[in-house]
């Protein structure tokens, strides 16, 4: 999977668990969220240690602080 890829699968996953968990507001969406933002609710090494799990090519100034 390639790096834009696999940072949208991400995006997403976080975006919907993040909702479900009542952290954002129902009508976010990919388009008005900020992938960043949703690394730094969802937790950084939750983030990291999903990315590693899957062996997703994100790129490192992503996983770092």
């Amino acid at each position: 999977m390639s790096s834009v890829g696999a940072c949208y699968m991400m995006h997403m996953k976080m975006l919907d668990s993040l909702k479900e968990a009542g952290k954002i507001p129902a009508d976010k969406t990919i388009k008005n969220t900020k992938l960043k933002e949703l690394i730094r609710l969802y937790g950084l090494e939750r983030f990291r240690k999903e990315v590693k799990e899957a062996n997703l090519d994100i790129p490192d100034f992503l996983l770092e602080e």
